[in-house]
């Protein structure tokens, strides 16, 4: 393990952009075409030299392989290599249904769904006058008291 007294190392976590042609190996793979398994590996071989060349030149003390083996997303990895774990298939979410707090609170919420006379139309349509306002004290005014747009 690398270690430092002296200063901090630096490195980072999480998948880094894969290169085009591996993207296209991992899509094939998923959609069950036929790949080409020697061409894959040597390809994933040269991309992760490549990318952790590229880390050492920019100075990341403690390189990884960008995690350019794992085709899929963190959850799938570790369910296809895992045991214990099944896929099921998920429900429908409702996203809008109306939680406890809706029901405690029905005033506020219809009071906050009405229709805003003052929309944000309204206050991006004429940007031109909010320029140099001041959020407490509105528009900024000249010393003769003429406003500054």
């Amino acid at each position: 393990m690398k270690r430092s007294t002296n200063r901090i190392l630096t490195t980072h976590v999480g998948s880094l952009i894969r290169p085009v042609k591996l993207l296209d190996f991992v899509r094939a793979r998923q959609e069950g075409r036929a790949v080409d398994e020697q061409s894959y590996d040597k390809f994933l071989m040269d991309s992760v030299a490549e990318v952790v060349r590229r880390q050492a030149q920019a100075g990341i003390d403690v390189v990884d392989d960008g995690e350019f083996g794992k085709s899929t997303s963190w959850s799938l990895y570790a369910l296809k290599r895992l045991s214990g774990f099944e896929q099921r298939p998920i429900k429908p979410a409702r996203p809008l249904r109306a939680g406890a707090d809706r029901e405690r609170f029905r005033e506020f919420y219809e009071e906050l769904e009405k229709p805003n006379e003052r929309t944000w139309s309204k206050v991006t349509t004429h940007r031109r006058d909010l320029r140099g306002a001041n959020p407490i004290h509105g528009p900024r005014r000249t010393q003769a008291g003429h406003r500054e747009l």
